[in-house]
């Protein structure tokens, strides 16, 4: 009999880690996973109360960026996935931005903003698809594990590009802002070239762990046993691990950023809470600044008020000359 309740017990154990594997398979799926049939076309406006009495200047700005003269790019990234991504060209001696959309996002969506800006003082602006977006290679988001690797890469192709040139903005909306974040401060690799003069977090989160936890409270899912969920499956099929403050931390990285940082944010940001913004900001020990946009939703931060976006990121942008680099600097 005790033979019998022994192969029995361990038949359930059995069971179990099975049940768990594959449930964790199916969220590692659900959250990390986004196939090429799935993706969103660049102008593709959801209906959704994000835009909602927007989408007339988001479609305006869309239209600009197909008529627009632009230059397609691709850059291999460390992994062997080629990216691909849209240059602008402006005045010779104007910085370049490189903006990274957000998670399911476009670079015509999230672009909106930055694009607008970039236009109207004639800044050269390379719009890229992340891994896993639009024309990238890739099916797996990593939340800025990898895409933090992937902004070095088109940092270092621009640096080939323009070896003469006025420095390098790199920018960000949601994932892409927390992404650009964590390639500035990013110690275990090779830091940032110099030729980066200031970093733009639009609506950036403070790490993967947060905000996983956060979206699981809003769908009022149980958090800790779906975030290990994640986390288990993040690390058996997708091999990273989620919770690490080395690699999936832009709070941890914020630390360790010696160029100049725009933090921007909507105080209504349902997706990423704008408390998150005020602990990257706390943390940075960098010089920095903070744009609060009344009333604004997540990632909308530009079509709510693009005189205060536009007029905090010009006078920003004048403050970040080459010589931040290294230096400790903060302004309240």
């Amino acid at each position: 009999m005790t033979g019998y309740v022994c192969i029995a017990g361990i038949g359930l154990a059995v069971m179990f880690f099975a049940a768990l594997i594959i449930t964790a398979y199916y969220i590692y799926r659900g959250v990390f996973v986004y196939p090429e049939s799935e993706r969103d076309e660049p102008d593709y406006i959801p209906d959704s109360a994000l835009y909602h009495g927007m989408e007339s200047d988001l479609a305006g700005c869309m239209k600009n960026m197909k008529n627009d003269s632009s230059k397609e790019l691709s850059v291999m990234s460390y992994d062997g996935l080629r990216l691909c991504g849209r240059l602008y060209e402006g005045d010779a001696d104007a910085p370049v931005v490189i903006f990274f959309h957000g998670y399911h996002g476009t670079y015509m969506r999230d672009g909106y903003g930055m694009f607008r800006f970039c236009r109207e003082h004639g800044y050269r602006i390379l719009l890229v698809d992340e891994r896993a977006h639009g024309k990238s290679d890739g099916d797996t988001i990593t939340f800025g594990i990898k895409e933090m690797h992937d902004c070095i890469s088109w940092i270092k192709l621009v640096d080939n590009m323009y070896t003469e040139n006025a420095g390098i903005i790199i920018a960000g909306v949601s994932m892409g802002a927390s992404a650009v974040l964590m390639a500035a401060g990013y110690k275990e690799g090779t830091a940032i070239p110099k030729s980066v003069i200031a970093v733009i977090a639009d609506c950036a989160f403070t790490s993967v762990r947060d905000i996983i936890k956060s979206m699981c409270q809003k769908l009022h899912y149980p958090v800790h046993i779906s975030y290990a969920l994640a986390w288990l499956g993040a690390l058996v099929f997708g091999h990273m691990n989620i919770s690490s403050t080395a690699v999936a931390s832009a709070e941890a990285a914020v630390s360790g950023i010696r160029i100049p940082v725009l933090f921007i944010h909507g105080s209504n940001d349902s997706v990423v809470p704008s408390s998150m913004c005020d602990r990257l900001y706390n943390a940075c020990t960098a010089y920095k600044k903070q744009l609060v946009i009344s009333g604004a939703d997540h990632a909308v931060n530009a079509l709510t008020a693009y005189n205060a976006y536009a007029d905090a990121v010009g006078e920003f942008i004048k403050k970040c000359g080459k010589g931040y680099y290294n230096e400790k600097k903060s302004e309240d």
